[in-house]
């Protein structure tokens, strides 16, 4: 009979993913236009659904794709936004991080009022990379069996990002390349995203890599926290405890993100520390949930055995 069961579901799992995964993309599709990612993605959960370990996988990879889709469905709640913060957040960056003997200038102000290609270059290598980071991130710990540590880091990432757009929700922030394009003064709802200091990167490698990934940006006044910094730092606190290289590399392009976010002039450093606290609380939030989850299942093993004795 468990040889049936097996053999059952071996069969159901990849047959219910060739009509549920399209299924669901085209859903999708009634509200932002497909990409190629979208499709790749697609692709991956299908193939993921044909063997046990793929299954298992798609189980971790399930909540970086749901970050992803759920960042394309934000602007359905755009409406739901409260008063758009300028010269507040503007103020405390000024109050906070000042630069000795000036009013008026900020030391983010400061890091990115020079720029040097070789750092144009990894800035925006590194800020169009923080979700192929993570998913990557997470397929390495998949691959050497540090499962729990893979399921913490996706579900924490899922966290951090729903947390995220919360705040954009209730304190919705203007970014720095918007004071420098508008002012202070009265916001203005229909500026149009831009890729700052992203452009010195696309002048650098000769095409519009970054120009046409903010161009298509879902939210304009999400300056406050700073996810970017946020998912690199949730990959680096998953890593920490891994290899020394893992720990190193997540560490540094964590480092690097949290650069890169001020240099570009996508973010104040007031916005980077708000997405390194929401880092750390999603990821405790998520071990404590997983913790949840592993006494339930083991609460019922004992119910299992019962049932199979009688």
């Amino acid at each position: 009979m468990t040889s049936l069961l097996r053999l059952d579901r071996e069969r159901t799992w990849p047959l219910l993913s060739l009509v549920m995964v399209p299924a669901c993309f085209f859903g999708l599709s009634r509200v932002v236009p497909l990409r190629g990612e979208h499709f790749l993605v697609a692709a991956l959960l299908m193939i993921c659904a044909w063997s046990s370990k793929g299954r298992k996988f798609s189980l971790i990879l399930a909540p970086l794709t749901a970050t992803g889709f759920g960042y394309e469905l934000f602007p359905l709640f755009a409406g739901l936004r409260g008063k758009v913060l300028v010269e507040q957040l503007w103020d405390l960056e000024h109050l906070l991080f000042p630069i000795p003997g000036s009013s008026t200038v900020s030391l983010s102000d400061l890091l990115s009022s020079f720029s040097w290609a070789p750092l144009d270059l990894l800035a925006g290598a590194t800020y169009l990379t923080h979700l192929p980071e993570a998913m990557g991130l997470a397929a390495l710990l998949f691959l050497r069996g540090d499962v729990p540590r893979a399921q913490r880091l996706a579900v924490g990432f899922l966290l951090l990002n729903v947390v995220g757009w919360c705040i954009w929700l209730i304190l919705p922030a203007a970014p720095p390349w918007y004071v420098d394009l508008y002012g202070l003064g009265p916001i203005d709802l229909s500026a149009a995203p831009s890729c700052a200091g992203g452009a010195r990167f696309d002048a650098f490698v000769g095409h519009p890599i970054f120009a046409s990934f903010f161009e298509r940006s879902t939210n304009v006044f999400g300056a406050f926290p700073s996810l970017h910094a946020g998912s690199a730092s949730i990959a680096a606190i998953a890593g920490y405890r891994s290899t020394r290289g893992t720990r190193i590399f997540t560490l540094s392009y964590a480092v690097a993100m949290c650069f890169s976010a001020v240099y570009l002039r996508h973010h104040y450093i007031v916005d980077v520390v708000a997405g390194i606290a929401c880092a750390f609380a999603a990821y405790a939030i998520a071990g404590q949930l997983l913790s949840l989850k592993d006494k339930g299942q083991r609460a019922l093993v004992p119910h299992a055995r019962v049932g199979e004795a009688i």
